[in-house]
């Protein structure tokens, strides 16, 4: 177990000092969620959910952005989302708040997810329709509270791109941006209005 966690944080380590040289994109982190794929069943972003911790504190945006791009990828490989680990990280992603984010990639992420969320929820018919229904509130809450803050955004660049956002200088980022893009065609694709000008501005 111990070879494996060296192993998981290395890689991740890594790929932290390639984001650092600027050569970062959604392979980086793709990368860091197959890592974690050699952590047993304690992994900090779930555990932390379990144990019944502040979301609020320092850092919870990593651990939300962590969960976020791990449960994709298990949605993407099959696992179902009735999956006991899976809810476990639904529910601690449903009660952040993605204002506290420091970047774009966390409420971003969350939109993907919550799009192969539903996506899932409507391939499996063993889910039971009350636990459905729920599934289906929660989704929408967590894209409209996402959203709202790739909107916000927006409107804060001048409509010229998406940056990192609070405490970061002014500027767009490319990494950011396309980021953005695809969580508002996930939005898009679960309802919800995106302003048509965005489309034709990026």
């Amino acid at each position: 177990r111990r070879m494996r966690l060296v192993v998981a944080w290395a890689f991740a380590v890594l790929q932290g000092l390639i984001g650092l040289t600027g050569n970062y994109a959604f392979f980086n982190l793709l990368a860091v969620a197959i890592a974690l794929g050699v952590v047993d069943d304690g992994a900090w972003p779930l555990r932390s959910a379990r144990e019944g911790s502040d979301i609020s504190d320092a850092g919870a945006f990593a651990h939300a952005g962590s969960t976020a791009i791990a449960l994709l990828a298990l949605v993407k490989s099959g696992v179902k989302v009735t999956d006991a680990g899976f809810t476990t990280g639904w529910d601690f992603l449903a009660a952040y708040d993605p204002e506290k984010a420091e970047e774009m990639y966390t409420p971003s992420l969350l939109c993907l997810l919550a799009q192969a969320y539903a996506d899932a929820l409507a391939r499996d018919a063993d889910v039971k329709p009350e636990n459905a229904a729920a599934a289906k509130k929660s989704i929408n809450a967590v894209v409209d509270k996402s959203l709202a803050v790739i909107l916000k955004n927006y409107d804060n660049n001048k409509g010229e791109g998406f940056s990192y956002g609070k405490n970061h200088p002014a500027g767009t980022d490319l990494s950011n941006t396309q980021f953005c893009i695809l969580a508002l065609l996930a939005s898009a694709r679960l309802g919800r209005d995106v302003p048509v000008e965005i489309w034709s501005k990026l």
